[in-house]
């Protein structure tokens, strides 16, 4: 009898926690991240996330120190690079940036919802 007081007890300590941070269906949360390209941080580009099923893209620019922050839907995203607007410096920023990383691609993706996101071109 006592198990059984103590697990009624124990699971009526636990519940009021659940779901308060949950994330209604189709809910955009606030999502942050950092790119870096052989260790150091890009700057200026502007990170598009493409949903890979249903959701709406996102996208950020990122800042002196390469991070950004944007509003998306939880779920899969493939993710690329694009100058943060279309002038000759803009696009002299990707220069470096491999051709691979400038289109989104389903082998390259990253799971918004579920922490910071790290985007390393390689």
């Amino acid at each position: 009898m006592r198990t059984y007081i103590a697990l009624f007890f124990g699971v009526w300590l636990i519940l009021p926690g659940c779901g308060d941070n949950a994330t209604k269906m189709g809910e955009k949360k606030e999502t942050s991240g950092k790119v870096s390209m052989n260790g150091k941080s890009l700057v200026d580009v502007k990170v598009v996330l493409q949903p890979t099923g249903d959701g709406a893209e996102a996208y950020a620019v990122t800042d002196k120190a390469g991070t950004f922050k944007t509003n998306a839907t939880p779920g899969k995203y493939a993710w690329y690079l694009t100058g943060k607007d279309s002038s000759k410096a803009s696009e002299s920023l990707l220069k470096s940036v491999p051709e691979a990383f400038k289109t989104g691609s389903l082998d390259r993706t990253v799971q918004v919802g579920s922490g910071e996101l790290n985007l390393d071109v390689k």
